[in-house]
């Protein structure tokens, strides 16, 4: 019976999201801090995505992430980055893919309903779900992450506040995860190639109007707890 080993690292997300796992047969969490803004492409997504001069001069890093999935906009102080990395042999792992989100995004939802969305007793709490069905909003998802909604991914009040991602090796899988506070799709978009948009057939009303995040900026401390509820729950051993 093996714990997790968690790492905590500082930086630009490029260097991060190219780590290899040392240990393919330890489950290992690592959390990731970004100084600086960064667009993340997934896997599969052209560069000419990302208009390249006004990210220039928005001081916004462009990387690409080895797990799939749709862009995401990294603002330092607004989210929470965590990738586990499960080991085959953990009875945690599935081989159906949609149904390996699963476990994950359950640790999140009770994350989030024991911190963030614990709320006052005299106050209704939010609905914290987990999504266990098809994909959906694929079309605008392979733009932006945040956009679509995928199994295991968790919602507050129907706005996205969990995504997550997966890349499998041979080994283990990695699950990149986001936890977002706030994010407005429209800072994102007016970083992208508005032509590039278009091609894929999605619309840019739609990817506006697309609730993501609590709506707010975190509280003093808040990520550090939301964080450390995440290590106290995940970290039964496997």
């Amino acid at each position: 019976m093996n714990a997790w080993t968690i790492k905590t690292t500082t930086g630009d997300a490029g260097p991060f999201h190219q780590q290899d796992n040392p240990f393919p047969d330890e489950p290992t969490i690592w959390v990731h801090t970004v100084k600086r803004p960064a667009l993340v492409l997934g896997s599969t997504q052209p560069e000419g995505l990302v208009d390249a001069q006004k990210a220039v001069d928005a001081r916004t890093e462009v990387c690409r992430r080895r797990s799939g999935g749709g862009l995401v906009h990294l603002l330092p102080g607004r989210h929470l980055w965590v990738d586990v990395f499960l080991p085959r042999a953990s009875p945690l792992w599935n081989d159906d893919v949609g149904v390996a989100f699963h476990w994950l995004g359950t640790v999140w939802a009770d994350v989030l309903r024991n911190t963030v969305c614990a709320g006052d007793l005299d106050s209704p709490r939010p609905a914290v779900e987990v999504h266990t069905g098809p994909l959906q909003g694929r079309a605008r998802g392979r733009v932006l992450c945040f956009a679509g909604l995928g199994p295991g991914e968790v919602t507050v009040d129907g706005s996205k506040v969990v995504g997550i991602s997966q890349r499998r090796t041979r080994d283990f899988a990695r699950f990149q995860c986001a936890v977002v506070w706030d994010w407005s799709p429209e800072q994102t978009l007016q970083l992208l190639d508005a032509e590039s948009i278009k091609q894929t057939g999605v619309s840019l009303d739609d990817l506006r109007t697309t609730s993501i995040g609590l709506g707010r900026n975190p509280t003093e401390g808040e990520i550090t707890e939301v964080a450390n509820r995440f290590f106290s729950t995940i970290g039964h051993p496997w």
